[in-house]
């Protein structure tokens, strides 16, 4: 008798315009959380990035760069008007949750979006 085994794959359905994914590519990743655009450091985004410099770099109202001779540790550049921490909502048919957004030292935002469908 197999035994077979299935694995499913779920991607968060309720985030709107609150989150996205933006672009990847060249070690980062570029998102939007709620009102603001981050370019942060992604090790696991090996390929190319789709959208130019030109753009990441317009686009971006923060932007981690890390400290010298650390692999984790950096500081945010921001460009004027963004806040320290801000909110970003996220609704689902059973959930209604505020989440607070914040820069940390090491290159995170307080939040894995990716995750919103374990919620």
């Amino acid at each position: 008798m197999k035994n077979s085994t299935s694995i499913a794959i779920e991607t968060p359905l309720f985030w709107g315009k609150n989150y996205e994914l933006i672009d990847s590519g060249g070690f980062e990743k570029l998102e939007q959380f709620g009102a603001f655009v981050v370019r942060r450091p992604e090790p696991q985004a090996v390929w190319q990035k789709s959208l130019s410099e030109e753009f990441w770099a317009s686009k971006a109202n923060a932007y981690f760069k890390k400290e010298k001779g650390s692999v984790e540790r950096g500081v945010w550049e921001v460009k004027k008007g963004v806040p320290d921490k801000w909110f970003m909502p996220y609704k689902s048919e059973t959930l209604d949750l505020n989440f607070k957004i914040s820069l940390s030292s090491f290159k995170h935002v307080g939040i894995f979006p990716e995750q919103a469908s374990n919620w």
